[in-house]
């Protein structure tokens, strides 16, 4: 059984491999512009594109559910994705996907 370390060095290989940018390790955003902020860290995170990646986490699906939606709330997409996946080549997948979409929407955007 792969751990928590090989599965992140797994999905970066996979990210090298699909020739990403390099994403940001461990990146924190703020939930809350009020004082005192919550804050969650992401596993990955693309914060130009808003895009974020947390790998096998162990937290109840309710604590998941307001992260997505407070994250969703400031414009970011993020994927919960499972070891299984990483090893799989879902992650990596659906992160490219999830680019892909982004970089088209921009584009969209700065035509019109």
């Amino acid at each position: 059984m792969s751990t928590i370390s090989e599965k992140h060095q797994m999905f970066m290989s996979q990210v090298h491999a699909a020739k990403l940018p390099e994403p940001e390790f461990e990146y924190v955003l703020a939930l809350s512009m009020r004082k005192p902020a919550g804050e969650v860290r992401f596993d990955f995170a693309w914060p130009d594109q808003k895009i974020a990646v947390q790998l096998d986490r162990d937290s109840q699906r309710i604590y998941e559910q307001a992260v997505r939606y407070v994250a969703q709330e400031q414009g970011w997409r993020v994927w919960y994705v499972s070891g299984e996946m990483v090893l799989c080549g879902a992650a990596i997948t659906a992160v490219l996907a999830g680019l892909a979409n982004e970089i088209a929407s921009r584009d969209r955007q700065s035509t019109s």
